[in-house]
């Protein structure tokens, strides 16, 4: 049987606030479903996002390393 979360609950786990996890369903990134005025999402798909978002924060960390580097480098030639 399937686990469900409510937006609570999956905050608590990525360590946001509620309407961050909010904001990701309405956006379609995170799936859920509406049960009343609340949203419920299944385990199986907070892992899934959790991993894509991992992959999306490494390569953000990458980029912003990256564009860092290119300024210490130019600011360098100009002394």
């Amino acid at each position: 049987m399937e686990t469900y979360m409510t937006a609570p609950q999956v905050a608590r786990e990525f360590g946001v606030n509620t309407p961050t996890v909010r904001r990701y369903i309405v956006k379609g990134e995170l799936p859920a479903a509406r049960v009343g005025r609340n949203f419920v999402v299944t385990k199986s798909d907070v892992e899934v996002f959790m991993n894509l978002r991992k992959d999306a924060w490494d390569v953000e960390r990458i980029e912003r390393d990256a564009m860092r580097q290119g300024r210490r480098a130019r600011s360098r030639r100009r002394r």
